[in-house]
Formats: structure tokens, C-alpha cells, sequence
């Protein structure tokens, strides 16, 4: 079987038939699946992209219909196939497509250009760098994307296109077959005037058709063009170009390809971010990732450290003061990629990110190849004998970090995830760093540092009361500190008492500012868990269990079996949306706690938050001995028919309250 993306989406089976999907967004679902073969690709990403503007609330079970219908036409187009089987399989919260790349024209396309780009002999090159342009029968995905969501799919592909369309010119130069080209030239420069390439492959083609004048004022219609459009000169190459032609000495025959092609040019890169002025504290993690610096850690291969944490803990902040502390050992440089991981749109994919840091490490655009492969290999080769520091931060899962992790003993990698990124422990000897949240004297100083020490030391009390309603979280407190310094006229103490009276979460944002908000962070961590793992955590915010609750309990106030609860825990603790004590107890942090409640208000009808709540009450009467205290505590929690206001937590409790208060187990309920 071949998949065509390269032009209108079409399966063709082994039999010669045609299959094509008859609604655009099941084309559009197959080609997404097809840019990335062997991966899940999440239900939520898959929403985002069919649907353009915000997606109906049927959308997850309209996604497992259309996939569904992918389905049925893969397993006709299958037929009487004997090679290997394709499969469209759910795994993970999303769907993969297991197929061979090389059945998929795109990824043909890719292997073709890289393999080309070996070859010696120009002819032999010219010759796989068409069979490769062949491929294109239109623009990607003609018939299942359109304007934007193209671009934003196959923006790279077209860019790899176009190198492929040059680097085939050069070939053909380097032939002799420069007569042939002068039309083709003048057309592409027709469809893209600002591309100097194509400038200095026409006139080197009509410079060896022996129209030198010609080639001249090729180059000052170049030259006009930029200037009038860019208010630039043209490049030093083209300069030198024209140079070469006016004292009658251009190279010619196979010399073209070293004259025209953009080898990398070596350069330093210093990409990291401004790091936090005022960063308080973290002086063990600190000591331990000087640790990794020492010559035992890094005698034989690349040195791998993960930090990890919950939303809003610092992790960034933590990895930036870092590197720049240790830049200066890193003489070759300093490669800082956001993942894009958790965020409002895609992550980045590695192939984008390699495609940053070859460009970063000097490697001109079109000398960049296709494949995650061949980038990997490419990027790993140029960071040989180089001491170069890679930070990725906000990591989704492991699969974007291992094509970028460098191969030389030289380097070393540091990535940031709220995900605890298991793989690369277990795999490739990744030490790992858990960030928790500060120390209470350590909460006070980010405070200090942001509304000024003189305003703290005033009313350290009052301070210290503000810091526990962040929860010493170090986001919160940055944004109660802004809140602070934006209202100087009123002292800590009412800022405490407004704190506490309208509830952290609805506070803790700075205004103007989207990213500058707690509720924004735990979001892009809520949705990441799968459905049920969501459901979980809603659940939780219903019970004001500062002490965790044991899986068993868990189980009784979901309503499911204590077997599938397990992997829905971990998933959360996965997330470092709930932490699991060493007794087993699921212990989430207090402004968690506080965001699982409004989410259950505003996702769960009063009645199931009832029955939640029944539900555990039910399990304490049968586990605790204790009917009456159960009773008490529980049955304060029971909600109205009608839902609180917005931005009101349905359940409201105070600071460390404990169920079954007065009983001899109430540390373990």
C-alpha cells in the first residue's frame, strides 16, 4: 500500500486501486496520523486541528467516529494484501497509525533528498533529487487542508521542496546542462523574486551559455529588486558572484556545486533566556547539578538531567540560573529550545526543534535534511569534540527529547517537564530532579524580593500567613508579590484578608498579562490527563483531605473498581497533579485541591458530587467504626441542587481541615 499527502490525500492499495475518504475531516485526521507514523497522536491535538474554531462539545466522540470510518477504508484498501498489515490503533489517550514511513510519499520524499544529497556524481544526483520532486502531484494536502492549517502542517515541506528544487538546479549545473535551465530559472525567480539563490544559479547558467552581459544584468536586477523590497544589498555571495563574472573568472562544471552550495558556517550559539534576578533558594538541587559537571559524571557519554514538578514550581527558572551560573563551561555554546510541551497550541515536534538547532549551530536552511534521521545525525556529527549545553524546557514526553540528546561526552542536556519522564530514567540514564515548593522562609524572601524587604519586614507575620495561602508555590507567590508591588497604598494584612475571603484561585493572576495566572498553569497540566484521570482529580476537590486519601477511598469516591483507580493515580501523580505518600495516600497540594473543586463545579452536576460524596461516606461507615463522626463530616459537604457562583469552590473548609476530625484514624481518612 502508498499514502499520498503530496497533493490530494489517497490510499493506494497493492491492487492498483484508489481509496480516497469521502469527508475532508477524515482526510485531514488520516494525513495528521500519516506526517507522523509510529506515534500516538493525542485525542485533544487531533481536536485542535479539525476543528478550526472552538470545537463542538461532541467533538471526542465525533473524533472516535471519524476514526472510525479511517478504519473501515484502511482495512479495505488492505484487501487481499499480504505485506506488512497498517493498523490504526487508540493507545493513550489517542490514536497511532503503525505503518512503514516509506509507504508514505512524504517521508519517501525525505529519504529521497537525504540519500541524494550523498552522491557524488552529478547526474546520478539530478536524477534521484527529480524521481523525489516527482512525488509532488499538487500542494500537500490539497483536498484535506486549507489556508493556515496548511502552513502550519506543511510549512516545512514546502520549504524542503524548494531546497530540493535548487539543489536539483545545482546538479544540473555541475552536468553541463546550463542551456536547458535558463527558462525554468527565470520562471522560479517569477514565483519567488527574493530568493538569492535562484539569482546566482541563472546567472551562472547564462554566464556558461556565454551571455555574460546577460548574467550582469541578471545580477542588477537582483540587486534593484532587494534593495527596492528589503532595503538590502544583496549577499556576499552573490557580490562575490558577480565579481568572479566581470574579471571572466567563475568557476564552471563540477566547481558550481562548492560555489553555490551553503556549507555551515561555525558559530557559538547563546540562547538562553534572561534568567529570574531575584532566585531564592534551591541550593541543594543546585549543588546537585554541579554534581553532574564532575569528570566521573560524564566520562563516557552525554550527561541527561530531568527536572520535574508540579505547575508553577519553578522549573525554568531553576534550569536558566543554572546554565547561565555554568555557561562558561560550555565554551562551544548554549542551546535553549521551548518544547512547547503543555502549552495553548502544538508541541514542537522534534524535527522543528532539530531544525532550530542546526540553524543555530550555523547549518544554512537548505542544507537541512527531511528526516528526524538524518537531522539527528547530522546535529549529533557537528556537536562531536564540542562542548555545547542543550536546554529543553517544558518537555511533553520523552519522545521529543532522545533525537536531540547529542552523542558527545562533551555535552550536556538539561530538560524541563511536569511530566516525570520515566522513560528517560529507565532508558537512557537520565538523573532526575523533583522540585517541591519552597520553604517557608524561602516563600517569605520571593515575596520580599517583589513588594520590597522594608514592606515585608514591617508585618513578617502577615507575610508569612500570605505565603501559606499560596501555598509557598513559587508562581503564586511571584504573582501575589506583582499584586503587592501594583497596590503600595494598602498594607499585607488586607491583601491576606482578601486572599483568603474570595479564594487563591480567583486572585492569584496578574491582569493584561494571560500567562500570568495559577488557574492558566494547572490547566495545561488538567488537560493533559485522559478523561477518566480527570474525573479523578475533579473528585478530589470535593473532599477536604489535606492528609491524602488511601486508593481504596479514592475507589469508593469515584464509583470505580480500586483496579482501574490505580493507573488513573498514577497518571495524576505522573503529572505531579497529586503526589503518593510512602503509605500509598493520594496528597494533593492545597491551591490543587482548591482548582480540582472549581473544576468539579463547573464539569459535575450537584447530584454526582453528591453521590461522590455518599459514596465515601458510605466506605467510612463500613471501614472506620466511626458512623457518627463519618457522618458529621461528610454530610457538611453535601451541595445545594443549585451549582455555587462562578469562580466559587464547592466546597469551602478551613486551612488543614481533617475528616473525622475527633476519631483515632482521622490522620488516615
Amino acid at each position: 500500500m502508498e499514502f499520498r499527502l503530496l497533493g490530494a490525500v489517497e490510499i493506494h492499495s497493492a491492487r492498483g486501486e484508489v481509496f480516497r475518504l469521502r469527508r475532508r475531516q477524515e482526510r485531514l485526521a488520516l494525513a495528521v496520523l500519516l506526517l507522523e507514523p509510529q506515534r500516538v497522536v493525542t485525542a485533544e491535538r487531533l481536536i485542535e486541528l479539525l476543528w478550526d474554531q472552538a470545537p463542538p462539545a461532541t467533538a471526542r466522540s465525533t473524533l472516535q467516529t471519524l476514526m472510525s470510518r479511517v478504519r473501515t477504508t484502511l482495512r479495505s484498501a488492505m484487501g487481499g494484501d499480504t505485506g506488512e498489515p497498517v493498523r490504526l490503533l487508540a493507545l493513550g489517550g489517542g490514536y497511532r497509525l503503525q505503518i512503514q514511513p516509506e509507504s508514505v510519499d512524504v517521508h519517501r520524499f525525505g529519504m529521497l533528498i537525504d540519500g541524494a544529497r550523498a552522491i557524488k556524481d552529478p547526474n546520478v544526483r539530478a536524477a534521484r533529487l527529480a524521481e523525489a520532486l516527482a512525488l509532488w502531484q499538487g500542494p500537500a494536502l490539497a483536498d484535506a487542508a486549507t489556508g493556515s492549517m496548511r502552513e502550519r502542517l506543511c510549512g516545512s515541506l514546502e520549504e524542503a521542496r524548494f531546497a530540493a528544487i535548487t539543489d536539483w538546479i545545482d546538479a544540473e549545473l555541475a552536468a553541463g546542462r546550463h542551456g536547458e535551465l535558463v527558462g525554468e530559472l527565470s520562471r522560479l525567480i517569477d514565483e519567488h523574486p527574493l530568493r538569492e539563490r535562484l539569482h546566482g544559479q541563472l546567472m551562472i547558467a547564462l554566464y556558461r551559455c556565454g551571455r555574460r552581459a546577460d548574467a550582469l544584468e541578471a545580477y542588477q536586477r537582483a540587486r534593484r529588486l532587494l534593495v527596492a523590497e528589503l532595503g538590502l544589498e544583496p549577499g556576499q555571495q552573490l557580490r562575490e558572484l558577480e565579481a568572479s563574472i566581470i574579471t571572466d573568472t567563475a568557476r564552471t562544471g563540477a566547481a558550481i556545486d562548492q560555489q553555490t552550495a551553503r556549507t555551515a558556517v561555525p558559530v557559538v550559539p547563546a540562547q538562553l533566556p534572561p534568567g529570574v534576578a531575584d532566585f531564592v533558594g534551591r541550593t541543594s538541587h543546585l549543588r546537585q547539578l554541579d554534581a553532574l559537571l564532575g569528570p566521573e559524571a560524564r566520562a563516557t557519554a552525554t550527561v541527561l538531567a530531568v527536572i520535574t514538578g508540579t505547575a508553577g514550581v519553578g522549573k525554568t527558572s531553576l534550569a536558566v540560573h543554572w546554565a547561565r551560573r555554568v555557561s562558561e563551561r560550555f565554551p562551544d555554546g548554549q542551546l535553549f529550545v521551548d518544547m512547547r510541551g503543555f502549552h495553548t497550541g502544538p508541541p514542537m515536534s522534534p524535527v522543528e526543534a532539530l531544525a532550530l538547532s542546526l540553524g543555530a549551530l550555523g547549518v544554512a536552511a537548505e542544507r537541512i535534511p527531511i528526516s528526524v534521521d538524518a537531522q539527528t545525525a547530522l546535529y549529533r556529527s557537528m556537536l562531536v569534540g564540542r562542548r555545547v549545553l542543550v536546554v529543553l524546557d517544558n518537555v511533553a514526553d520523552a519522545d521529543q527529547v532522545r533525537p536531540l540528546l547529542p552523542g558527545d561526552p562533551g555535552c550536556l542536556m538539561l530538560v524541563t517537564s511536569r511530566d516525570r519522564l520515566s522513560g528517560l530514567v529507565a532508558l537512557d540514564g537520565a538523573h532526575r530532579l523533583k522540585l517541591d515548593v519552597l520553604p517557608a522562609a524561602d516563600a517569605v524572601d520571593v515575596l520580599a524580593h517583589a513588594a520590597g524587604a522594608d514592606r515585608v519586614g514591617v508585618d513578617r507575620d502577615s507575610a508569612v500567613e500570605l505565603a501559606n495561602l499560596c501555598g509557598h508555590l513559587p508562581l503564586a507567590l511571584r504573582i501575589a508579590g506583582a499584586r503587592l508591588a501594583d497596590r503600595p497604598h494598602l498594607d499585607i494584612r488586607r491583601h491576606v484578608e482578601e486572599l483568603a475571603a474570595r479564594g487563591p484561585m480567583s486572585q492569584l493572576r496578574v491582569d493584561g498579562d494571560g500567562t500570568a495566572t495559577v488557574r492558566g498553569a494547572f490547566d495545561l497540566s488538567y488537560q493533559a490527563l485522559p478523561a477518566e484521570a480527570g474525573q479523578v482529580f475533579r473528585m478530589l476537590g470535593l473532599v477536604p483531605a489535606p492528609a491524602g486519601l488511601a486508593a481504596t477511598a479514592v475507589a469508593a469516591l469515584t464509583g470505580l473498581p480500586a483496579d482501574d483507580v490505580a493507573p488513573l493515580i498514577d497518571a495524576l501523580s505522573r503529572f505531579h497533579l497529586a503526589e503518593i505518600t510512602a503509605d500509598g495516600r493520594l496528597v494533593c497540594h492545597d491551591l490543587l485541591l482548591e482548582y480540582a473543586g472549581q473544576l468539579a463545579a463547573e464539569h459535575d452536576a450537584p447530584v454526582e458530587r453528591n453521590a461522590a460524596i455518599d459514596r465515601l461516606l458510605l466506605f467510612f461507615l463500613h471501614t472506620t467504626g466511626q458512623a457518627a463522626t463519618a457522618l458529621n463530616g461528610l454530610s457538611r459537604l453535601r451541595l445545594p441542587a443549585d451549582p455555587p457562583p462562578a469562580g466559587v469552590s464547592p466546597v469551602q473548609f478551613p486551612k488543614r481541615a481533617r475528616l473525622g476530625s475527633g476519631s483515632p484514624s482521622s490522620g488516615r481518612t
